[in-house]
């Protein structure tokens, strides 16, 4: 449970509140959506932010308290203030933070092979393998469609219900994690789960390994993804025994939205056994989640390659975690 001292959170480390987060962050998308004047009066009645007689001064005063408490080089809050000093019809000067590139391969800590199964029902072994990564507070991303499957009937077609429509998917009973594909397996339980957006929140089963999963989150980019960004691919991909973590490199290529769920595209490959795996930006911060690729007897030119972005999912992931 959260531990608190006077309006910052302190379980492991210095904190503000998630919710001073989404405000700062609605509130800077706001200004770049709608522009200063209309932003001022959407955030004053949607937040309590009445008493404040400038939209910029508030939004300022609580970046500079999210920078007072977590301090310099961090990449949440640098992705906050270089919002905020990209934002137009502003009247004050750029804050100034100070921040250094992430090491790239520093997320090879926090990404790990997740390996689903149901063995209650020998006679239709189902399996499932995909990727997933470690974010602040110990919870662990990876796709909805890795941690799920399709009830089949005893001929092999998709199980339906009395009025013909497919049963819902059902969550793996077995869930194991693994950080290098290898070793130690946690075993692990799905905390939230949501179908449309094809995210699903983890936690270790066992409460005693909160705190080593904690100590494994990777940095966050909750901006915007454009075209041209270089970025890179982390996961594991085909996956098979003795296989490590594998790091590619590619490009943003475009957007795409799919059934009101945006996606970004790369021009790397995203391979079966790929799902769930993060894409990093050039500042080795998480930026998307890889979904949508081939599988490995399908041909290239039918690949998507598709990632959701951070920003998209935001208010999910940290309400479940």
């Amino acid at each position: 449970m959260r531990q608190e001292v006077c309006g910052v959170t302190c379980n492991v480390r210095l904190n503000v509140r998630r919710t001073l987060y989404r405000e700062v962050r609605g509130a800077l998308n706001a200004w770049r959506k709608y522009g200063r004047d209309l932003a001022t009066q959407r955030w004053k009645t949607s937040f309590n932010w009445r008493q404040a007689s400038d939209l910029e001064r508030s939004l300022r005063g609580r970046i500079e308290h999210i920078i007072h408490i977590r301090g310099q080089n961090d990449a949440t809050t640098h992705n906050i203030v270089k919002q905020y000093n990209d934002l137009s019809e502003r009247t004050m000067k750029d804050i100034i933070y100070e921040y250094s590139i992430s090491d790239p391969l520093g997320i090879l800590n926090s990404t790990c092979l997740v390996q689903c199964a149901d063995e209650q029902n020998p006679k239709q072994l189902n399996y499932s393998q995909g990727s997933a990564f470690v974010v602040e507070g110990g919870a662990v991303i990876t796709n909805f469609h890795v941690v799920t499957y399709r009830q089949l009937t005893k001929s092999g077609k998709l199980r339906k219900s009395t009025n013909g429509k497919l049963l819902p998917k059902k969550i793996f009973p077995q869930i194991q994690l693994s950080f290098s594909g290898e070793g130690v397996q946690y075993d692990m339980h799905v905390v939230y789960a949501d179908e449309e957006k094809d995210l699903a929140v983890l936690r270790p089963v066992e409460m005693i390994w909160n705190n080593f999963f904690t100590q494994r989150a990777a940095q966050v980019n909750f901006g915007i993804p454009k075209r041209g960004d270089s970025v890179s691919l982390v996961g594991f991909p085909s996956h098979s025994p003795g296989g490590s973590c594998k790091i590619a490199g590619g490009t943003i290529t475009g957007t795409t939205p799919i059934e009101g769920q945006e996606y970004f595209t790369i021009s790397e490959i995203i391979v079966q056994g790929n799902s769930g795996g993060p894409v990093i930006d050039r500042f080795g911060q998480i930026i998307g989640i890889a979904t949508k690729g081939i599988a490995s007897n399908e041909t290239v030119n039918l690949a998507f390659n598709g990632c959701i972005p951070m920003h998209t999912i935001d208010k999910a992931i940290f309400t479940s975690s």
